[in-house]
């Protein structure tokens, strides 16, 4: 599967694999000499590390990933209420 032009989840739908739920710790980090190479950026630039299992229905772990994302490119926007807080992060506008 070419996940540069599917998602993840449109990739599992279509394998007719039900997503409930993720859960995803995103933290900061330098990129790493190994990674600045595939990403053709200079080592030690900002990235954000995404660490993510995702689950079905019935709460089994259907896929655990790892991401790296160029600190330059990801924007996390939070919205906040005395009841809760939404969070959405996406590609820098």
């Amino acid at each position: 599967m070419d996940f540069t032009t599917t998602s993840l989840y449109a990739a599992l739908a279509d394998a007719g694999v039900v997503v409930a739920r993720a859960s995803e710790t995103i933290r900061p980090e330098a990129l790493d000499a190994d990674v600045a190479r595939h990403l053709d950026e200079d080592a030690g630039a900002p990235v954000l590390v995404s660490d993510r299992i995702t689950y079905g229905p019935d709460g089994t772990a259907l896929v655990a990933d790892t991401a790296t994302i160029l600190g330059s490119m990801m924007q996390i926007t939070a919205d906040r209420a005395a009841t809760g807080l939404s969070l959405r992060w996406g590609a820098t506008p």
